[in-house]
């Protein structure tokens, strides 16, 4: 960055000189009459009398300067990254709740020492990398009961060049939470994972919500549907346990599902097409009355063949396919409409449902003779044991079943290969 630069003694013309670096920042341990400042993890001190006698001599004084750049731009050089710095300038937190609201607040470039104000109003827990004994991150919480809006500040100095750098951390009320979900549709047999974001009076959102106990609701929007269209699906069963023992917040999240009780995540799924109406509510004393409702759909996963845009010539026939999507497999439905041109409104109707096989019976058929029609024989299942008699003739007869349509069978055409093993 470019920062301007102004000696404040006397000179026959105003000089402002620009420098090209990446921190400056003036300290006073430098002896008296010197100019102190640290760039990266150096400390570098200049005598002002040097400074004073250059302003009579423009060649010395440029030199100086010279002398100041160099410095800089060197230290700059072999500290690339910045030196010490914190990921977050403020934090937002809850008060104190039954169970502690805490956040991680990470540092970089530096190992550090940490320090706060208002020890009555938040907790600093550091932690140390194993290796090295070094802290880059401190754990935050409140641990104080509401009394209005309050701010304190924590601090972080780096060991080793001393620089300390702080972070501005208020704690509030929580006024309203909202349920977020990147789209209010989700595709049937799909997984949807919610998240619960909290805001104060000024519309503020709260850095964390982890440890905060919630009570989560799902209702058909339909009064008179009792057939639930999502159903919650436990974390644990879902990708976010997926973290290689390194879970962090997730096990403070696992802790409250295994005692009954929500967190600020839901994962649902959709299990039937309509709308869901999701609510959750702050499990906690004195803020029951915060509550939010998103309405869900829940729909088919559905696309067309051939994709848009299709270009045509004039006078074409295109022969679209309808393709539905369960648990990312191809299916699809149509209707076969024949209708009677001589009489207005006569018409058959018969719907074709393309469906993947999930069970499949056998059942052994006696055949009387060639000419026997199979009506009235007497199927015997596979679940039973099969006795068959020299001479006689018998037909193994396969019936299929796909999941959802009240076991209606499958029609098997001629086309359909299927092989047997004796």
């Amino acid at each position: 960055m470019k920062v301007p630069f102004a000696f404040p003694f006397p000179f026959s013309r105003k000089a402002t000189f620009h420098f090209s670096l990446l921190r400056l920042s003036w300290v006073p341990p430098c002896p008296p009459f010197q100019l102190g400042f640290i760039t990266g993890r150096a400390r570098h001190c200049i005598e002002f009398h040097k400074l004073r006698g250059a302003m009579v001599s423009p060649p010395a004084f440029a030199a100086a300067v010279a002398v100041v750049a160099v410095l800089l731009c060197a230290s700059a050089a072999a500290n690339p990254a910045g030196g010490p710095h914190m990921a977050d300038l403020s934090v937002l937190l809850p008060p104190r709740m039954t169970k502690p609201v805490e956040y991680r607040l990470i540092g970089g470039d530096g190992c550090f020492s940490w320090s706060w104000d208002h020890h009555d109003l938040i907790s600093v827990k550091p932690e140390y990398n194993d290796s090295s004994r070094c802290s880059t991150s401190a754990r935050l919480a409140s641990i104080a009961p509401y009394s209005g809006r309050r701010e304190t500040s924590v601090y972080a100095t780096d060991i080793i060049s001393g620089i300390t750098i702080h972070c501005k951390v208020f704690v509030d009320k929580i006024s309203r939470i909202s349920i977020f979900h990147h789209a209010v549709k989700i595709d049937l047999d799909e997984i949807a994972t919610l998240r619960i974001h909290a805001f104060d009076d000024e519309e503020n959102v709260f850095s964390t919500l982890v440890g905060l106990q919630f009570l989560w609701h799902l209702t058909p929007r339909l009064v008179d549907n009792s057939s639930h269209h999502l159903i919650r699906i436990p974390l644990k069963e879902t990708h976010l346990s997926d973290c290689g023992g390194f879970c962090g917040d997730m096990n403070i999240r696992f802790e409250l599902e295994d005692k009954n009780l929500g967190s600020d995540f839901s994962v649902v799924k959709g299990i039937e097409i309509g709308q869901e109406v999701v609510k959750a509510q702050l499990f906690e004393p004195q803020f029951e009355h915060v509550i939010d409702t998103i309405t869900l759909t829940v729909a088919e996963s559905m696309s067309l063949e051939p994709s848009s845009p299709v270009l045509v010539t004039v006078g074409v026939l295109v022969k679209f396919k309808l393709k539905v999507f369960r648990q990312k497999v191809a299916q699809g439905f149509t209707k076969v409409v024949v209708e009677d041109t001589r009489v207005s409104g006569h018409e058959q109707v018969s719907s074709l449902h393309v469906v993947i096989p999930r069970t499949l019976f056998l059942y052994l058929v006696p055949i009387m003779d060639d000419s026997a029609h199979l009506h009235g024989i007497t199927n015997i299942p596979s679940s039973k044991v099969w006795y068959v008699y020299p001479g006689r003739k018998y037909m193994v007869l396969a019936k299929a079943f796909a999941e959802g349509f009240d076991a209606r069978e499958i029609y098997i055409t001629e086309i359909l290969q299927m092989s047997f093993d004796m």
